[in-house]
């Protein structure tokens, strides 16, 4: 029995027990008709107490009709509610068959090579997104839509060093293709970094983390970012520790780690990025016998004290 049917038959059952505990007794009254309803605990005197209680059909059969149209009529209505409820539903996913509520799982193009094959697993990205690709100059991605992790930007077409605003990280983002793209994480709250798995890997070219409340461990959820060039984490807390899960982001160019803890301790680490073209450690632990080694290890790279 559903919830609907327990509904109705509860229904029924308190209206036939409230009829119950006032019986149709057929009573003296004006004119012979039967007196206001008595209670079943308390009956009225008899017209003809040799003939014990009458029972008065008429009002019988009324009370019988009223549980059986009230019972139908309920079921009825239910029924009705719940079609115009199924027909709704079935509508809203037939026209956004991606909503929040019903997420596509990207699966990665076969790789023959599995050690180069991005890490697609979680990924969330609007089915819209293949419809006419060749037509389409836009990747479209969702992300909970009643809170903003920060901020998307895309390279300034004047100047390669700056960025302009494109969308707030929240809901449905069109990113458009063939641009550097940035996120810039908000820097006034906690961010859920798990939420980085929403953002297909291949998307991001750069990620603002400064003045954030980022921890060590978050950077765990960046190192799948397989585009990623320059990561910003001055003025946060991390650690070396925290490098550790860039140390195979072989695509890494740039790193700002000014007013962190970095300290000599990862020197080895950063040595591992051979690729990098700028290193910022303003502010930092590093001894100069770090900078030193940095830069023998590093010997492009322009690195910043």
């Amino acid at each position: 029995m559903g919830s609907t049917q327990r509904i109705i038959f509860l229904t029924t059952v308190f209206l036939i027990a409230g009829m119950g505990m006032c019986p149709p007794w057929k009573e003296a009254g004006p004119k012979g008709l039967p007196l206001p309803m008595a209670p079943i605990y308390a009956p009225p005197v008899p017209k003809n107490p040799e003939n014990g209680l009458e029972i008065d059909f008429a009002r019988l059969f009324l009370q019988a009709g009223v549980v059986f149209v009230l019972s139908g009529g309920l079921q009825i209505a239910f029924q009705d509610k719940s079609n115009k409820n199924n027909g709704l539903n079935q509508f809203k996913q037939a026209a956004n068959p991606a909503s929040p509520f019903n997420p596509v799982t990207i699966v990665p193009p076969v790789n023959s090579d599995a050690s180069k094959a991005p890490d697609m697993k979680d990924v969330l990205i609007h089915p819209a997104a293949f419809k006419d690709v060749a037509a389409t100059d836009f990747d479209i991605l969702e992300l909970p839509a009643h809170l903003a992790i920060g901020e998307f930007l895309v390279e300034s077409e004047t100047d390669p060093d700056s960025w302009e605003w494109l969308a707030d990280a929240k809901g449905t983002i069109k990113v458009p293709k063939g641009k550097s793209v940035q996120l810039e994480v908000a820097k006034d709250k906690d961010v859920d970094f798990a939420l980085l798995k929403r953002i297909p890997p291949q998307i991001l070219d750069s990620m603002d983390l400064s003045q954030t409340k980022v921890r060590d461990e978050d950077l765990a959820n960046v190192t799948r970012f397989t585009r990623l060039k320059e990561i910003d984490l001055s003025d946060t807390d991390v650690t070396a520790k925290a490098l550790e899960h860039l140390r195979t982001m072989k695509s890494l160019r740039k790193i700002w780690l000014d007013n962190t803890h970095i300290d000599d301790e990862a020197i080895a680490t950063l040595a591992d990025l051979s690729k990098l073209q700028k290193l910022s450690l303003k502010d930092c632990n590093v001894t100069d016998a770090g900078v030193n080694k940095l830069k023998a290890s590093l010997s492009n790279c322009k690195i910043e004290v």
